[in-house]
């Protein structure tokens, strides 16, 4: 069985540095005779320049600060990123 789930924290104006967290965490079971268990947890913290906003791909110009519906775009979007494959115990 295999569940992912993901969490985040937010840009607040009231941070000294414009930042926002993303975590991803998984769970990778196995039942029955060879029974196993693997949690993951992939936390990233984003604070760099090009991290601060959400850029059109068809205008570089065009771009929003990662905040509001923004935010939830870029969480959304950054969460989704490719996961390394299954370890092979679990195929």
């Amino acid at each position: 069985m295999v569940a992912v789930d993901g969490s985040q924290l937010a840009t607040d104006r009231h941070y000294a540095l414009s930042c926002y967290l993303i975590n991803v965490g998984s769970a990778l079971l196995r039942y029955g005779d060879r029974a196993d268990c693997t949690l993951l947890s992939k936390p990233r913290l984003y604070y760099d320049e090009v991290d601060s906003y959400v850029v059109d791909p068809t205008d570089p110009d065009r771009r929003a600060p990662v905040e509001g519906r923004c935010f939830t775009l870029a969480a959304t979007w950054r969460s989704a990123a490719p996961w390394p494959a299954l370890p092979r115990r679990y195929r």
